[in-house]
Parts: structure tokens; sequence; C-alpha cells
């Protein structure tokens, strides 16, 4: 009894075997939990180690390249590349400072000069409209300008998205070179301010047709067209011509808005998730009963070009201008911890007849007119009128 008794205390755990036990026991769960916890974040373990690749050439790139390595940019880089590699153009990587910037534009509220760009046939940017209170308008820039050269530099070959960042990138004072109707070089010192970019213009024109220029789908929309209307059927108008040329998108909160006030009761906006599901929004009964004209460009993108398409399905307006590209998918921006965010396609939309504007390349219009010096598809659109 008495050497079994001897034999059990010495193949007994000490206290410290006990502790050491339970401090591996707590440091194996707490790494279990942490790399589940990573595994759940990133969408598995294969994510995981793709992960941990780009940690690892970050740290190649910042400790061992010879020359002078911006981890930052680097990191940057990646991520645009990533999200292109989807090879989806409405799909893009923004890094905080181009986030912030876009929120603003989407606000209609942005730092910059305060000018709106088209895109002439022969590549050259020429100014469509000047912000009120703003450095272009205080430094005497008009509408009709043809920039040529920011900071000494040409822009020549360069997209309105090119200039723009170049632009908002420059500190202090910088110089445009700019060329007026007659041929005649005329040059602008300014500095970026804050500028409000109201989306919405309005006019009576000739034989009682209103005119309302929509810039973008963007904050204060919806609200600048019902306001136009107002105005417009307190003058006894005739019809209507809704201009939406240049017009890059914006909000389907905003399109669909506007599309309530314009057409009787019926689907206006069809989106479709990744699982094939649709989301419909309709109108009520209230609409306008007046003849209406959309004019359009190559640069009437997503809801612009869904604006017209819509109203055309619905017998209510006949589309002039030039063939749009085609934008049937709507995008949300995913923000990310350091402020920055991804701007992804995530559904498809469809038009009331079921019709997938990427799939068919955009929409034709019913008069197809290039734009001319003298504005030619305005003209046309109140031709069809008389």
């Amino acid at each position: 009894m008495l050497k079994q008794r001897l034999n059990t205390f010495l193949n007994r755990p000490t206290y410290y075997d006990r502790v050491f036990t339970g401090c591996m026991l707590t440091f194996v769960g707490t790494l279990l939990f942490v790399v589940f916890g990573l595994m759940a974040a990133v969408g598995g373990w294969e994510n995981l180690i793709q992960t941990a690749k780009f940690a690892e050439i970050l740290a190649v790139v910042e400790h061992t390249y010879i020359g002078e390595a911006d981890a930052k940019q680097a990191a940057d880089a990646g991520f645009s590349a990533m999200v292109a590699s989807l090879e989806d153009r409405w799909s893009y990587y923004m890094n905080a400072e181009a986030y912030e910037r876009y929120q603003e534009h989407s606000a209609n509220r942005y730092t910059g000069i305060g000018v709106t760009l088209y895109t002439k046939e022969d590549g050259s940017l020429v100014i469509e409209d000047v912000a009120e209170n703003s450095p272009a308008e205080a430094a005497g820039m008009t509408v009709g300008l043809t920039l040529k050269a920011v900071n000494g530099e040409s822009i020549q070959g360069k997209t309105v998205q090119e200039v723009s960042a170049e632009i908002q990138a420059i500190e202090g004072e910088f110089t445009i070179l700019a060329e007026d109707a007659q041929g005649k070089e005329v040059s602008f010192t300014l500095s970026l301010g804050k500028v409000f970019s109201d989306p919405i213009s309005y006019e009576m024109l000739e034989g009682g047709i209103g005119y309302i220029k929509i810039k973008n789908f963007d904050d204060g929309c919806a609200d600048g067209v019902l306001y136009a209307l107002d105005e417009l059927l307190g003058q006894d108008v005739k019809g209507l011509i809704f201009d939406v040329r240049n017009n890059g998108g914006g909000y389907v909160s905003e399109l669909t808005k506007v599309l309530d006030a314009l057409l009787p009761e019926g689907e206006i906006f069809i989106s479709v998730n990744d699982r094939g599901t649709e989301k419909i929004t309709t109108s009520d009964a209230a609409c306008i009963d007046l003849p209406m004209v959309v004019l359009v460009n190559a640069s009437s993108y997503s809801a612009a070009e869904y604006f017209a398409v819509v109203l055309r399905e619905y017998d209510a307006a006949v589309i002039v201008g030039q063939a749009t590209t085609g934008k049937g998918r709507s995008q949300i921006n995913v923000p990310l911890i350091d402020g920055s965010a991804v701007h992804i396609s995530s559904k498809r939309y469809l038009t009331p007849d079921r019709v997938d504007l990427s799939e068919v390349g955009g929409l034709v219009p019913d008069v197809a007119l290039e734009l001319g010096e003298n504005d030619e598809q305005l003209l046309a659109a109140m031709e069809l009128f008389s």
C-alpha cells in the first residue's frame, strides 16, 4: 500500500506542470481564435494565405529593394490592380484622398476650380459650364474656351478625368492656358477653392418650350428638377426638353424621384442582384402630360441614359443626339479601415422592358445628330415641337 501511494505521488503533475499546461492550452485556443477570426474576415483559408503573401511582398519591397520605396504607394498600386483585374471599367479602388473627393463630388460640393468640361470629336477639352462664385468665374474663365495647358504642361490627348485629377493635386496658385473661339490664347491664374455645383439649370425657350439641364443625378438633383418643373409649368409651357448630355449618372434614388414625377403608374427601375433576384421600383399615377425630348451624347452614362430609355419606353419622350456607351451596372462604395474605399459593381439594372443597357451596348437615339458648332441637337429637339 505504501509503495502504491509513493508511485502516485511521484507521478502526480506538479503545480508548475499544471500552470504550464493551462498556459499552452490558452495560447493554442487564442491562436486558433485569431486564425479563424482572420479567415472569417478575409473569406477563408485561401484568402488568408493571399493576404499574408501580400504583406510579405510589401515587406520585401520596403526592406530589401535597393532604391527608394514607398510602402503605401506600393500597397495602393496593388489594391488598384486587384480591382482592375475584374476587367470592369466601373469598378475601381480609391485611396483615402480620392474617396474624400468622390464624396464631395457626389454632394455637388467639391474642391476645384468650378468648370465642367466635355470632349470634342478631335479630343480637345472645352468648358461647358462655369459654376457661380467659383475660382474659375473669379478668374474670368467662360463657356466655350478650349483648355490647352495646366502650369505650362500640355493636356493634349488627356481625358477629362485625368486633367481634373491633375488640377486637384496642385497646391497654391497655378495657370491655365486656353484658346477662345477666335483661336486667341488666353491665360488665367487661379487657385483651388470650395465649389457648389448646382446640378440643375432651366429656362423657357422660344415657342413655350421648357429646357431643363441635368448635369448629374447626385445630391439635390431630384429637388432641383421638381422645382424647375413647377416654375416652367407655371409659365404655360408647351413641352419639355431634358438635356442629359455629359451627365455621368449618380444615385438611383435621385433618378427614380425624377422618373416618378414624370411618368404614370408602373415600373420605373429594376435592379437584379448576384442571385438573380429582382427589386422593382414603381411610380404613382401622378405624371406630366406634355411632349418631351431628351438630349444625349456619348458621355451620357448610367442614370442619364437609363432616364432617356425609360421615358422612351413609356412613349413619353423622343431621344435626340448620339449613341450612348451602355452602363447597366450599379455600384456601391465599400469603405476600408484607412479611409479608402472600393467602388464596385454590385447589381445590374434593367429597364421596364427588361433591357440591359450593358448587353445591348447603350441606346440608339431616335434622331441621331452630332453636336456641331450651333448645337444642332438642341435645334432639332425644338423642331420636334413644331
